[in-house]
């Protein structure tokens, strides 16, 4: 046994026994701590067949279908490591502990090398006992809980549900007198469900007890609408209280020890009489914003007896500099003591980022293939205004200019997701035409009254234009011959004629300015070295990019709305497959950027073919020249927005392995190509800046590597240059040898007895065929604002790493904008190394669980007011001026059909306190704690819908059957896609999180460790509803919304309609 010091590392003394020497160090109080090496743990258990058997049981815990198999599994593991500990002699322990009062009560912690982490808190997960008398019965009982809790089926699954090899832990124990709290809990610093800068802190008497197992409660909270800081009577303008008096504390044992609590850690269990939820505390809850300026600007109101307001200050500034020092969002237990503030542990925020802002239907059907990744916190916040530009030009393009205060796009977790309505082309289109146009229209229409079926038909069909559209056929009516076609076509055509020409008229002047002013800003950022003239230029190179970017979607509606058109005309002629006419016509187009490209990636790759090696020095002279061209015109492209990833120039490998598996295959593009297109699309879309590009691809196939460190594997088509996807270019998917001639003839044939639509139909297809060509020449060209920008981007990094802010120039893609602009101006600027490993981590989390399913836009209201639109909050918590705006809200989470199970849980009532086996501990015996009564201010019992009001706890919205679990026998009832009911959101529930759709508890606090692991899991979850665990009945159908609070019944048990199959978000 040794004494925690600083410099110990984690592979000795584990995160919590690091972070704990870290905090000392920065000047803040802990408690006396000795520390049993993790090298004593890898001694015992950590080779020969014991270490063998262990990895066996690991590979089936990953393998396994449900929680019950994994319990199966994990047990036998256990109860072998409980026999190789035999009789536990702890006298040496005893003897090299302190004399002294405040010793005769003990804790012992576990502290892992694999917990505590940036990607993974381990929260809850291994076992800490409290309350232990020092004497060698107890305290060997405590050890031996702690060490043989990594083979326990929380842990085994934990682990292995975020990649984690559980195999590998290295577990160190701590021991420490036990702190005489009168106040203790839990501090974050930011809010975990909207990732905006504030303290959030609950509180209860005592030691967290009833924090971090979640068995406090508050009073009942208002209902969400209502909880937002500010907009309640009566609540002060800076502080958020959502909590109460309610219950009582603990009962303590004549020691000063409270029974049956948890420690620091807080991942013991109550004592052995006590049920999951029979010890609701009295909780109190602040949601604290964080001002800009000083840490001595926080004051906090002097409402806060009995807790004090001096405390509430301590802790707010205790929290605030240990985000300092640690370089990140922090998570803090913490207790207060006759003498002051105790720091008890200290972990990184594993949770970053918010949800989905309310109210809005967002899709990535429109941002996926551009954005087919998640994007790093700089990448979006330095696109995200040229995205709203663009969009904004072309909704005024539309005829229904955006609002200033309507959200376009958000990330949730860096995906991209975009404001459906925005661009919906059938509701959103309308044609303004000039005095001249609209009397040249009419003089085109009137004569066509008479035509066809006659006149009072033909002004039946104009009235249901105008009043009914969509009982027409198509919008141009529902016969050929028909004054519809007249009205909608001719003014269509007009509308697209004029715009049309404006735009071809102006291109290439916006083009020419944007290369020539790139070209300039690129020459001028090579001499420049001062930060701020580096930001200037920055700014300038984003100023040319959305003035470019402006005309890109009117470009993309121009030739879409002349692509829908002759779908409706080719509907109307009886064509067979409609849909592909618009290809058929387009195909073989003679020129485009796109297919300049791949012609000279083949005359490249027949170039170099006899050329040996990887090296152009060894090649001949004109190879050598060839490239070097090559790269010049081409060296912009990227495999996408994300400003981290290198551009072809930068990155000779890769092109040169793409230009060693070029092909000549030429072909047809791909069915559905452009998922990101509004209402009807046609698909006819170039790639944005990576020709290459396989269009639609997802973000499962779009490559599984995920960045490690400072450098960068980058994602996309050519990871596999011997399968590079087939050249742009034939936009048709008609029969080989079928030209767009071809095409025109078989439509103008169809066409020939209708002048009107064959006039009408040469007109669109000579748009369309104009506007791609531009359209590919647009997106080809956007890439060449990458070069420069990350050549500045880098530059700034280096100057964050030379004041120590950075650890590598690289780390910058992991700031947003603003962060940025921040530290630069700032002369005390921390590390932020932390904070950058905590955003990576939470990337690659991201990343490997795939986008988050959107919630129908008629979700409630966020429990907090909104949180900026990047991926991770900024910090330090000084928010920038430029804060973006907020997203809250989050996913829907469809569950599929279960059928009610046939026994019932109220059979076992086994508290996970007394699962030994599983190697939870429990807190040593003290008097038996009562069951307090839960505040019934708003009882759900005998309530047939709902809502029912707790707690948001972890955003998502969820539908599937009631599991009702009140102990371990349950767990193996636990189907996929079920809503987890449990009384307390005990941490080992954890166990059946990734087979489960959602969570409700009756008891439960936001800071619990059974909360952060719901939030770590992507699983909604709704906390503190007074009275749910005897109001819902097992197989009742549910609706949770972990953003609002609220849970919903929509049926009883077996009456319960069948749920369908769905998918978990990212699934």
């Amino acid at each position: 046994m040794i004494p925690l010091q600083p410099g110990l590392g984690p592979h000795r003394v584990g995160g919590k026994g690091t972070a704990l020497a870290r905090a000392a160090a920065a000047g803040f109080r802990i408690p006396s701590t000795f520390v049993l090496p993790g090298g004593l743990f890898r001694s015992t258990f950590g080779a020969g067949p014991f270490l063998e058997r262990w990895q066996a049981v690991a590979a089936r815990v990953r393998a396994a279908a449900g929680p019950g198999e994994v319990v199966a599994a994990a047990g036998p593991l256990q109860a072998e490591a409980e026999e190789m500990l035999g009789n536990l002699d702890v006298g040496p322990i005893l003897g090299a502990l302190p004399d002294g009062p405040e010793w005769a009560t003990l804790v012992v912690r576990s502290s892992a090398d694999l917990e505590d982490l940036e990607e993974a808190s381990g929260a809850g997960q291994l076992v800490s006992t409290v309350g232990v008398p020092r004497e060698g019965g107890a305290l060997a009982r405590a050890v031996r809980a702690g060490w043989v809790a990594p083979f326990g089926a929380a842990f085994l699954s934990y682990a292995g549900r975020l990649g984690i090899d559980p195999t590998a832990v290295r577990l160190a124990l701590l021991i420490q007198p036990q702190v005489a709290a009168l106040w203790s809990g839990v501090a974050f610093s930011l809010d975990p469900l909207t990732a905006r800068p504030a303290v959030v802190i609950e509180a209860v008497p005592g030691l967290p007890v009833g924090v971090t197992d979640g068995t406090a409660t508050a009073h009942q909270p208002e209902p969400a609408e209502s909880r937002h800081p500010g907009e309640g009577a009566g609540g002060p303008p800076n502080l958020e209280e959502t909590g109460g008096r309610a219950g009582a504390p603990p009962a303590t044992n004549e020691t000063g020890a409270t029974a049956g609590v948890a420690d620091g850690a807080g991942e013991s269990r109550a004592g052995p009489s006590a049920e999951l939820g029979s010890r609701p505390g009295a909780l109190r809850r602040w949601v604290i914003p964080l001002p800009g300026g000083d840490r001595e600007e926080i004051v906090p109101p002097a409402d806060l007896e009995p807790f004090g307001a001096g405390r509430l200050a301590d802790l707010l500034r205790a929290v605030v500099r240990l985000g300092e020092v640690f370089g990140g969002p922090v998570d803090v237990e913490w207790a207060f003591d006759a003498v002051g503030l105790v720091i008890l542990q200290v972990r990184p925020v594993t949770a970053l980022g918010g949800g989905f802002p309310p109210g809005i239907e967002w899709t990535r059907a429109l941002t996926a293939e551009r954005y087919p990744f998640p994007l790093s916190p700089l990448g979006w916040s330095n696109i995200r205004e040229v995205f709203d530009q663009g969009v904004r030009s072309f909704a005024a393009f539309m005829g229904h200019p955006l609002a200033d205060k309507d959200q376009l796009a958000c990330s949730v977790d860096g995906w991209i997701f975009a404001n459906a309505a925005a661009f919906d082309f059938k509701s959103r289109f309308k044609v303004r035409l000039t005095a001249a146009e609209q009397v040249g229209l009419l003089g085109e229409v009137i004569p066509r009254l008479a035509d066809g079926p006659g006149f009072w038909r033909n002004l039946r069909e104009l009235k249901a234009l105008v009043l009914t559209p969509g009982r027409l056929r198509t919008r141009l009516g529902n016969r050929l011959d028909s004054p519809v076609l007249a009205l909608a076509g001719g003014a269509g055509r007009r509308y697209l004629a004029r715009v049309g020409g404006e735009v071809r008229r102006a291109w290439p002047g916006v083009l020419a300015r944007f290369r020539r002013r790139v070209a300039e800003l690129s020459v001028r950022l090579e001499t420049l070295e001062d930060w701020r003239e580096l930001l200037a230029t920055g700014d300038g190179l984003r100023a040319e990019m959305i003035l470019y970017i402006k005309p890109d979607l009117v470009i993309f509606a121009i030739r879409e709305i002349a692509a829908q058109m002759l779908v409706a005309l080719a509907r109307l002629a009886g064509l067979a497959d409609p849909e592909g006419v618009p290809a058929r016509l387009a195909a073989g187009l003679p020129e485009n950027a796109t297919l300049a490209f791949h012609r000279r990636l083949l005359d490249l790759h027949q170039e170099l073919a006899t050329c040996p090696g990887e090296d152009p020095a060894g090649w001949p002279e004109p190879a050598r020249a060839a490239w070097e061209a090559f790269r010049r015109e081409f060296g912009h492209l990227a495999p996408g927005w994300d400003l981290r990833f290198p551009t072809l120039g930068e990155d000779p490998a890769r092109l040169l392995a793409m230009v060693r598996a070029a092909t000549g295959r030429t072909g047809p593009r791909r069915e559905g190509s452009r998922p990101d297109r509004p209402t009807g699309s046609s698909g006819l879309r170039g790639e944005n800046s990576w020709p290459a590009n396989p269009a639609g691809r997802s973000a499962a196939t779009a490559g599984n590597a995920v960045p490690e460190g400072p450098g960068v594997e980058v994602p996309g088509p050519d990871r596999n240059p011997a399968a590079p996807p087939p050249p742009a270019g034939r936009w048709g998917a008609g029969a080989p040898g079928t030209t767009a001639d071809d095409a025109w003839g078989e439509f103008a044939r169809a066409l020939e007895r209708w002048p009107v639509a064959r006039d009408l139909a040469a007109f669109l297809t000579d748009t369309l065929r104009a506007f791609l060509p531009i359209d590919e020449e647009h997106h080809f060209f956007t890439g060449l604002v990458f070069p420069p920008t990350r050549r500045l981007i880098g530059k700034l990094g280096d100057e964050l790493v030379r004041r120590r802010c950075l650890a590598h120039p690289e780390d910058i893609y992991w700031l947003t904008d603003p962060e940025v602009r921040d530290l630069l101006a700032r002369d005390d600027a921390p590390s932020l190394a932390g904070l950058v490993r905590q955003r990576r981590a939470a990337h690659q989390r991201a990343w490997r669980a795939g986008p988050p399913t959107p919630p129908h836009p008629s979700a409630g209201q966020p429990p907090h007011p909104a949180a900026p639109t990047q991926a991770a909050a900024p910090w330090p918590w000084r928010p920038p001026a430029a804060s973006a705006p907020p997203p809250t809200g989050s996913s829907f989470r469809p569950a599929p059909a279960t059928p009610a199970a046939e026994s019932s849980p109220s059979a076992s009532r086994t508290s996970p306190a007394g699962w030994s086996a599983q190697g939870k501990v429990r807190g040593e015996p003290g008097p038996a704690t009562e069951k307090a009564a839960l505040p019934t201010s708003r009882p759900v019992a005998g309530a047939t819908t709902g809502p029912w009001h707790g707690l948001a706890a972890s955003p998502g919205r969820a539908r599937g059957q009631a599991r009702k679990l009140a102990g371990l026998d349950d767990l193996g009832r636990v189907q996929a896609g079920d809503i987890l009911v449990v009384r307390s959101p005990d941490p080992f529930f954890a166990v059946a999180f990734p087979f489960a759709a959602g969570l409700a508890a009756e008891t439960g606090a936001l800071l619990s460790h059974g909360a952060i692991a719901a939030r770590e899991y992507r699983l909604p979850a709704v906390l503190a509803v007074p009275g749910l665990w005897d109001a819902v009945g097992d197989g009742d159908l549910l609706d949770i919304d972990g953003a609002t609070g609220t849970v919903h019944r929509h049926g009883r048990g077996s009456d319960a309609e069948p749920v369908g199959q769905g998918s978990r978000p990212g699934s």
